[in-house]
Order: structure tokens, then C-alpha cells, then sequence
């Protein structure tokens, strides 16, 4: 038979049944338990109810979550497969809802409306998109700087500050200072430029080209200005970004345009 999921020897389930109904329903009636062994099979058979729940569901006249224990070692223990101590069935409970909590994290952008935006801009283009999550002993952890673009890790800045080189000058940029120790576990960084007054911009960058073009510093943070509106690039004392190329350059697109136009030729040739 299975229950919940998990296969039990009928053979081993129908003994347990003659002890339990010979020994607990004639032999306890001043307790008043309630419930059949079939119930108490179906509850034992759910990790995540706990001795004490099954006392209060299944019991009248003050039975004790030590006597439902006792119940459970004596006559559904053994039935199971992994044979779990109680302390056992409470710790599976939690890497269930661990892990079940990490399924829910993973794509809830709720609490960060800039993240969203940046989630739905990558929806749109073609990507999947995941959060960052690492679970300990009690708790999901969301990173909130990592993103997962199509299974690929990006770091997440939002360039929010508007800024000009000088009173007179017209253009303004937004700055962004990144560490350089956090590009060493990501394939690129996701910069959102975002601001009262302007049209939001959100550039992917791939992390060799950042170092490349501003890494050759000894400092351990790097400083980008990221125009507000499409500039032409240019060479000087220090190295820019063609800011244009990287807009919207999600890794994805190009892939998505190529297996498209790869599936139309296969059609065209059927």
C-alpha cells in the first residue's frame, strides 16, 4: 500500500493493525483515543505533524504528546521505509519547508520594486529569471544584489544619483562605484539607471569587459558615470564604456534570434 507517497508492506501494516486495535482500542478506552490506525497512519506518514498536533487532533480526556510518541515507536515506526525518530520527522519537516520557502523566494520580487522592474524588463527580452537564496538551519537568506539570468549569476546596481562633471556642462551621468572583489563570482553586472525626470536605461555588462576597461586600477572599488541619454563614446587618460552596446543586451536575445531563425529554416526544408 502506499500512504502519502510512501510504499508499505501490506503484510507489515495489516500486523500493526491487529496490536494497535487489540491493545489500544480495547485495552486504553478510559483515554477515549479517537482516531484509527488508518488516521494515525495517514498523520505519522506526514513529517511535518508533530506528535503534540496529533494529540490534540486525536485525543479527548488528556492523552499526552508523550503517549502518542510512544504510540508511534511501538506500532507505525517500523512500517516506514526510513524508520525516523521523532527528532528525525521534525528535521525533514524543516528542509522541506526550506526548500519549499527557497522555491517561493526565487521568483518573489514583491519587496524590491527596482528589482521587479528589472525582472520584467528581463521576462520581456526572453530570460528566466531567479533570485539568489541560501538557506541555514532556520532560515531562507535572499541575496539581494544577485541575480540569476538564464542560470548565469549578474550583479545588480541601481544608478539612482544624477550628476554633472561641471556647472556649465550639459550632460549629466549617474554613478556607480562597484567593488571588485564582488565581480569574482559573477559573469556580469546589471546596472539600472533609473530617476525622477529621465527614461529608465538598464545596461548588461560582462564582467571581463568591466575589468578590462576600468580593472588596470590598483584601487579595490571602481567608479562608472553612465550618461543619461546616448552619448558617443570617446578614448582619453582613462577608459570608457560604449554605454550603447551594452543597453539592453541581455544574454539571451541574441540566442532566442538564432534558435527562431534556426526553427524557421527547419521548417522551410520540411
Amino acid at each position: 500500500m502506499e500512504v502519502r507517497g510512501k510504499k508499505l508492506d501490506d503484510i507489515s501494516v495489516a500486523c500493526a493493525r491487529r496490536r494497535f486495535e487489540k491493545s489500544v482500542t480495547k485495552g486504553d478506552r478510559r483515554r477515549k483515543i479517537t482516531l484509527s490506525f488508518d488516521e494515525f497512519l495517514d498523520h505519522f506518514a506526514n513529517d511535518c505533524v508533530s506528535f503534540k498536533e496529533v494529540a490534540q487532533i486525536a485525543c479527548e480526556g488528556g492523552v499526552s504528546r508523550e503517549r502518542i510518541r510512544q504510540l508511534y515507536e511501538k506500532y507505525f515506526r517500523q512500517l516506514f521505509p526510513a524508520k525516523r525518530t521523532g527528532q528525525e520527522r521534525q528535521q525533514i519537516c524543516s528542509l522541506k519547508r526550506h526548500r519549499v520557502a527557497a522555491k517561493l523566494a526565487i521568483h518573489d520580487f514583491s519587496g524590491n520594486p527596482s528589482l521587479a522592474k528589472i525582472a520584467r524588463y528581463a521576462k520581456e527580452a526572453g530570460c528566466t529569471v531567479e533570485r539568489v537564496v541560501s538557506r541555514n538551519r532556520q532560515h531562507v537568506v535572499i541575496t539581494r544584489r544577485l541575480l540569476l539570468i538564464n542560470g548565469m549569476c549578474y550583479q545588480v546596481y541601481f544608478a539612482r544619483n544624477i550628476v554633472r562633471p561641471s556647472v556649465r556642462s550639459i550632460a549629466r551621468y549617474s554613478h556607480v562605484v562597484i567593488l571588485k572583489r564582488s565581480l569574482q563570482q559573477v559573469v556580469g553586472i546589471i546596472v539600472l539607471q533609473e530617476g525622477v525626470g529621465y527614461t529608465d536605461r538598464i545596461f548588461i555588462i560582462p564582467t571581463r569587459d568591466v575589468l578590462d576597461a576600468y580593472g588596470s586600477h590598483e584601487r579595490g572599488s571602481l567608479s562608472l558615470f553612465i550618461p543619461t541619454e546616448s552619448r558617443p563614446s570617446y578614448q582619453n587618460s582613462q577608459p570608457r564604456l560604449a554605454w550603447g552596446k551594452y543597453e539592453g543586451a541581455w544574454p539571451q536575445a541574441h540566442c532566442k534570434t538564432s534558435q527562431q531563425s534556426g526553427a524557421d529554416n527547419l521548417a522551410k526544408g520540411r
